[in-house]
């Protein structure tokens, strides 16, 4: 049965990478749901044998088969998270094949929107709104309680970063950090309804308190990198969807050993 979630996080990975070379292509629409992974430098549609990174590095060495350039990094690493991630969904946490089918597409879309995020700092709402969809659908077949609860968390999730949006925009204008620098965008408000629906209420809670933390580490190591490299503070910027996508997967799979191990630590402090 391993066999399963091990071909459909070989699946994912490829629909991922696919989805993160076309959705933002000018010459695409806006909402390309399906496409063949490209090259990020000659952008050519690959060939369905170069479709997976580590089978194009065995057979092609990774490069492009028209202009030759280099595989990046970024499809090599997202096939290594969803070809180990979906099966760790299937053995530790979601055994159940209706489980399975929506762990990996929660894997699948917030690593989507992170490398996405990460790459053009910017979110796909039309992308976010169809997941999004998804997801509330999956909660109605769940229960009346299931629907309500995620409800309640994407409207949590969306009230809390609209209302940290607005703060930091504000102090963004006292700081005076510049024309359209803001410390918070309005696509992680976004993410954090889709977050909210996912992860339900009052898991919202715990997810936004662990983003805050995820984020924050990386804000100091950004900082401290900044002040080594002598950048302005001003061009220190960083994308905070991807921790909000992160902590979010993990209050999903493993909220119960989080509480607990928040638990103990409080417990010790």
């Amino acid at each position: 049965m391993i066999a399963i979630p091990i071909l459909l996080g070989v699946l994912c990975s490829i629909w991922v990478n696919g989805l993160a070379d076309n959705l933002l292509r000018d010459d695409d629409g806006p909402l390309t749901l399906a496409g063949a992974p490209r090259c990020s430098y000659c952008g050519t549609a690959r060939k369905p044998a170069e479709w997976s990174a580590v089978v194009s590095n065995l057979l092609f060495a990774g490069a492009c088969r028209r202009c030759g350039a280099p595989r990046p990094f970024r499809d090599l690493l997202v096939e290594s998270v969803l070809w180990i991630g979906v099966p760790a969904v299937w053995l530790t946490a979601r055994s159940d094949p209706h489980d399975l089918l929506i762990g990996a597409f929660i894997l699948a879309v917030f690593l989507l929107f992170a490398v996405v995020d990460l790459e053009h700092r910017a979110v796909v709402v039309e992308a976010v709104a169809l997941a999004a969809a998804v997801f509330l659908v999956d909660a109605g077949i769940r229960g009346t309680d299931s629907l309500l609860r995620a409800l309640a968390g994407g409207l949590g999730g969306f009230a809390v970063f609209l209302a940290l949006f607005f703060l930091g925009r504000a102090l963004a204008a006292v700081f005076r950090l510049g024309q359209g620098i803001e410390p918070l965008g309005f696509g992680d408000v976004i993410l954090a309804a889709l977050v909210g629906f996912v992860v339900g209420w009052p898991g919202v809670v715990l997810t936004i308190s662990l983003s805050v933390v995820l984020g924050g580490i990386a804000g100091l190591v950004l900082l401290i990198v900044a002040w080594r490299k002598g950048t302005p503070l001003r061009n220190a910027t960083m994308a905070y969807g991807p921790y909000l996508l992160i902590s979010g997967a993990l209050v999903f799979f493993y909220s119960g050993a989080l509480a607990d191990g928040i638990k103990y630590l409080l417990e010790k402090i």
